[in-house]
């Protein structure tokens, strides 16, 4: 990754949601990149990439890296449809995913621990070894 890494909180200052729904022209929660069944609607996620560089960090994604967290639930293809268009879209010159409970296992500076991730909706734990999440032995 290059020196300057731009990372993407989707929870933020209520003063910058409030100017995203108003630059969408909706009144729709960010929530609303993600449906009852935990798909992400990437043309929604790629305004929001959008909307941050432009108005949030007020610059362009040009030879930027770029950094999102996902939860437990989003599906390969979709990461996959996400990187195209963080390469395609915003030229970024590296893009990496990572599970919420991954990074937060970095953040205690730790490699190997059991995450309990609670959300609005569920409640996981999450064991991680050596920076990996164990996909089949995740509980949500």
């Amino acid at each position: 990754l290059n020196d300057a890494v731009s990372a993407l909180a989707v929870a933020g200052p209520l003063a910058h949601m409030t100017a995203w729904h108003a630059a969408l022209g909706t009144s729709a929660s960010v929530r609303s990149c993600i449906d009852g069944d935990g798909r992400v609607d990437v043309d929604t996620w790629a305004r929001l990439v959008e909307w941050t560089y432009t108005h949030g960090l007020g610059r362009y994604a040009d030879n930027d890296s770029l950094l999102w967290t996902h939860g437990i639930g989003i599906d390969k293809a979709t990461r996959e449809n996400m990187t195209q268009i963080a390469f395609e879209t915003f030229d970024v010159c590296s893009a990496y995913a990572s599970l919420n409970p991954v990074l937060a296992c970095y953040a205690t500076e730790r490699t190997t621990a059991a995450i309990v991730d609670v959300g609005l909706h569920r409640v996981s734990v999450v064991p991680i070894y050596e920076g990996y999440a164990i996909p089949h032995c995740i509980s949500a």
